[in-house]
């Protein structure tokens, strides 16, 4: 036993030295302590700045400038990576057609694929670098750490990508940018990110009907579908096909209640002002109504760079909701239009097809850079309430936030917001 005691003192040397590296090690990574492993988010700093409930006029309209002048930066940094993704796309796609027969069969795979041309690699292989480069690798990168949010990990939109959806939500509302105005006072009664410049979609086209009746065209004048009214931009289909004639009355309401595109750059391509100077007056438009953070660059909202903001939209749809037509066909359930043969058209938004909601007017948007999007005046205790929701993951969830801002409205709480 003497014999095997220096062995023994050497074993428990080292057994105590690799017990105090592994206690140093778990120190180092934030283990070992709950208040090293447990971190706060980054927002609990400026959480007032991004979310309020009613409040005194001056909570409501204070905001931080640096933030916001922040929030446009990366959005537009963001906006220029994704045209250039769509450049190399369609570079992709051109080469892929024009290669065609002059290139080796691409070899079949297991299970019916095949291997890419070495051109399309090439394309594939820019187009990955630079998605990860405009998108994942800077400051604007955002872990997806919620149920939530893992349905949009594979294709983030612009406000998911700057981080909007961790604000603080009381409601737990899906959408980045929410905003609920009183329409008779003025009142904001709650808001989330409402100064954020987002991309808006199909929201868009409120403000394509605006122009379309203050021109002053006939709507009786018949117009026809052509290749010019095709989507090139996120080539969406359309069961408007070419070849189609339709009033412009009959087009107005395509586009407003069913978000039918080809509709929407039919009505603009064919105004007496012409696509350019249509898409000019839309802007003039938005600067007369103060809107100062909203851009058009076309019609229809396909494109990301038709960018508001929820206090411009505000705007925009209570002077939407003072057009009798754009009332009359925003809220519309359904119409029926021979495009050539006769086929039902149904409202985009749920809410008006299921009866129990007062919709003044509304109007529904997507595309992926811009998420679910729903603007709409309705009434909800007998008064006129704006709600703007921007950027959820989906339809249902869009409608759901509804839902529970009609809710929250209707219980005390609410209530006495409202009426106070």
């Amino acid at each position: 036993m003497r014999a095997l005691a220096p062995l023994f003192g050497c074993v428990l040397t080292v057994v105590g030295l690799a017990l105090a590296g592994s206690v140093h090690a778990a120190r180092e990574s934030g283990g070992g302590h709950s208040h090293l492993a447990a971190r706060p988010v980054a927002h609990d700093a400026n959480a007032r700045n991004h979310h309020q409930i009613a409040g005194t006029p001056a909570q409501v309209r204070g905001r931080s400038d640096i933030q916001d002048r922040l929030r446009k930066a990366q959005v537009a940094a963001l906006l220029e990576g994704r045209e250039a993704k769509v450049t190399v796309q369609r570079a992709a796609r051109d080469a892929r057609s024009s290669r065609v027969g002059r290139e080796r069969p691409s070899a079949t795979l297991r299970g019916g694929a095949r291997t890419p041309t070495v051109s399309a690699q090439r394309a594939l292989i820019s187009q990955s670098s630079l998605s990860q480069s405009s998108l994942g690798q800077s400051s604007l990168s955002h872990s997806f750490d919620s149920p939530r949010s893992e349905a949009f990990a594979g294709r983030r939109s612009i406000a998911r990508a700057t981080g909007l959806h961790t604000a603080p939500d009381p409601l737990d509302l899906n959408s980045a940018v929410v905003l609920v105005l009183d329409q008779e006072s003025g009142r904001t009664l709650y808001e989330k990110n409402a100064g954020a410049v987002l991309p808006i979609a199909s929201i868009t086209k409120l403000m394509t009907a605006m122009v379309v009746l203050e021109t002053g065209d006939s709507l009786q004048e018949l117009i026809e579908i052509t290749e010019a009214d095709v989507d090139t931009e996120k080539h969406s289909s359309s069961r408007v096909r070419v070849g189609t004639t339709l009033t412009r009355g009959e087009l107005l309401q395509l586009a407003l209640m069913s978000s039918e595109n080809r509709a929407a750059h039919a009505l603009a391509r064919r105004s007496r002002l012409g696509l350019t100077g249509f898409v000019a007056a839309m802007n003039a438009k938005a600067r007369a109504l103060g809107m100062s953070d909203t851009q058009y660059s076309d019609p229809t909202g396909l494109s990301s760079r038709n960018v508001s903001t929820a206090r411009d939209l505000s705007r925009l749809v209570r002077v939407a909701a003072d057009q009798p037509l754009v009332r009359q066909f925003s809220t519309a359930t359904d119409m029926i239009a021979l495009v050539p043969n006769q086929q039902v058209f149904r409202n985009t938004n749920r809410l008006i097809r299921s009866g129990d909601w007062e919709i003044d007017v509304s109007k529904t948007g997507y595309i992926s850079e811009a998420g679910r999007c729903l603007v709409m005046q309705v009434r909800i205790q007998g008064r006129p309430t704006t709600v703007v929701l921007l950027d959820a993951f989906a339809s249902q969830a869009r409608t759901t936030d509804a839902m529970r801002i009609r809710r929250w409205l209707e219980t005390p709480e609410g209530n006495r917001i409202t009426t106070s």
